[in-house]
Parts: structure tokens; C-alpha cells; sequence
């Protein structure tokens, strides 16, 4: 019972701690994202735009990419980010 309780503890501080687009920025407004924000990633690339911007553009800023060698991939992103 006290070992799930840790468990629950450390994987809620994790969470908290870890966000999955620390360092990515969005392609529309070129800010980087928070904790807070509403995001929304492209179904085919994965790319993230924050909510309010994917509407003002209405598709992937990166849809030209898509299918070609140059199509975002967070792998690549995340290289690049850990470059700088």
C-alpha cells in the first residue's frame, strides 16, 4: 500500500516537472511553448502549433513539407534544440 502511494508521488512530480514541447516554439507566432498553452499538433507530421494559431492559418504551417525529406519530425527538432 505505502509503495503504490510512492509510486503515484514520484510519477505526479514527473509529470509536473517534464513538458513535452520544453524548448519547441511555435512555426506561426515563433514563441516557444508553455505548460499553459493549448496546443495542437499536425495529424500528419506531428508539428505543434499553438491552438489559436493552427486556426489563423488553417493547416500545418509546415504542409508543404509533408511527405518530402524536409517534413518535420520532433526528432529532428529536438537534435537541433540540443545544438543550439
Amino acid at each position: 500500500m505505502i509503495r503504490r502511494a510512492v509510486i503515484r508521488i514520484i510519477a505526479k512530480e514527473w509529470s509536473d516537472s517534464v513538458f513535452y514541447y520544453d524548448d519547441l516554439s511555435c512555426p506561426v507566432c515563433g514563441k516557444l511553448f508553455s505548460a499553459d498553452d493549448d496546443i495542437v499538433v499536425c495529424p500528419k507530421c506531428g508539428l505543434p502549433h499553438h491552438r489559436e494559431c493552427w486556426a489563423r492559418v488553417g493547416h500545418c504551417f509546415e504542409a508543404k513539407k509533408h511527405d518530402t525529406a524536409e517534413q518535420w519530425t520532433r526528432e529532428k527538432a529536438v537534435t537541433s534544440a540540443e545544438s543550439v
